[in-house]
């Protein structure tokens, strides 16, 4: 597993970089934490599905009570 994230205002920089975390904190709800995991389980589901063709999915995209949020994105390997 790698980690990766932007610094908090990236999208009103231009070219915003992508930084390779060390670690990665969640400051959350236990219900926020509950849909999040539900996320994670939808998207391993859907890497099992569509193996090398699976790329990416967002929480946001997921669940709309994150669309103004922070958002997860889970990519393949």
């Amino acid at each position: 597993m790698k980690l990766y994230g932007y610094a908090e205002g990236y999208r009103e920089e231009d070219n915003p970089k992508i930084h390779t975390l060390g670690e990665v904190t969640l400051s959350a709800s236990p219900d926020e934490l509950k849909k999040i995991a539900q996320f994670f389980i939808h998207s391993a589901s859907q890497m099992e599905k569509y193996g090398t063709d699976y790329e990416h999915e967002h929480l946001s995209g997921f669940d709309d009570t994150f669309s103004y949020k922070s958002d997860i994105i889970i990519s393949s390997l």
